[in-house]
């Protein structure tokens, strides 16, 4: 009886050594439109601390454990639309290549100012809303 446990209990054991094996997704993060590579862009997987930073040539790999369920990968870089890709569409030991679209959005002008040019609007501001309000 204790040699069937101590058979069960191994098997167990490899059962669920072979279902944590490590797997690994390697690809290349593109401009989809001047088809540059994206530095320094996050790659993720979806609800988890798992990701990685591309290169300077746009390359990342992420390994991570079988055995859990994992939806997707999210691809995100500044100035660009977020693209979330199923998991599965990414085969072991491939290099895949991501797209990203450019972001388009509808800013309006941005203006960088000093503490000091700060201060003397606000003083103006003051000495405005005093002389008009009271």
């Amino acid at each position: 009886m204790s040699a069937t446990l101590r058979i069960l209990g191994i098997l167990v054991f490899l059962v669920f050594f072979v279902l944590s094996e490590a797997q690994t997704i390697q690809g290349v993060l593109i401009d989809g439109e001047t088809g540059r590579p994206l530095e320094r862009a996050l790659v993720f997987i979806d609800n988890t601390t798992i990701g990685a930073r591309t290169s300077q040539d746009g390359q990342f790999t992420i390994s991570y454990r079988t055995g859990q369920e994992y939806a997707n990968l999210v691809f995100a870089g500044m100035g660009y639309e977020i693209e979330k890709r199923s998991i599965d569409e990414f085969r072991t030991n491939f290099v895949d290549t991501v797209f990203l679209k450019e972001e388009k959005r509808n800013t309006r002008e941005l203006v960088a100012i000093d503490a000091d040019q700060w201060r003397l609007r606000e003083e103006r501001l003051k000495r405005f809303r005093k002389l008009m309000v009271g």
